[in-house]
């Protein structure tokens, strides 16, 4: 996966190991040609730009597995994502700042063909 335009999330064959060079002549023709489909995501997103509410709903019926008991207003698919994502909070000035995916998220950054 790579980041183009600074938003989208695509897929692509590159021909070095940092993934930062595209396959010459292009990587979905490379894959058309192997595998006879087309690669998925090579010209769209892997993730959608619709956004989704974190909030719990307020009505009480409407509460997903019953994360409403919890202390906060955050619900459980956003909790769960949160904590599974790859974090750079190096300038962040909380306690214990988890920076184990700034290598990741600065070669997604970088790696636009």
């Amino acid at each position: 996966p790579y980041c183009k335009n600074g938003v989208d999330i695509r897929l692509n064959l590159f021909s070095d190991e940092d993934c930062s060079i595209e396959y010459p002549g292009g990587g979905g023709k490379l894959y058309k040609s192997i595998t006879g489909s087309v690669l998925p995501f090579y010209s769209s997103s892997v993730v959608e730009r619709e956004c989704i509410s974190c909030l719990e709903p307020e009505d009480e019926n409407d509460q997903n597995d019953d994360d409403a008991e919890d202390e906060d207003e955050v619900i459980k698919f956003c909790e769960e994502t949160y904590e599974s994502a790859a974090k750079c909070e190096e300038n962040m000035t909380n306690s214990y700042p988890d920076t184990s995916g700034c290598n990741i998220i600065s070669k997604l950054k970088t790696s636009t063909p």
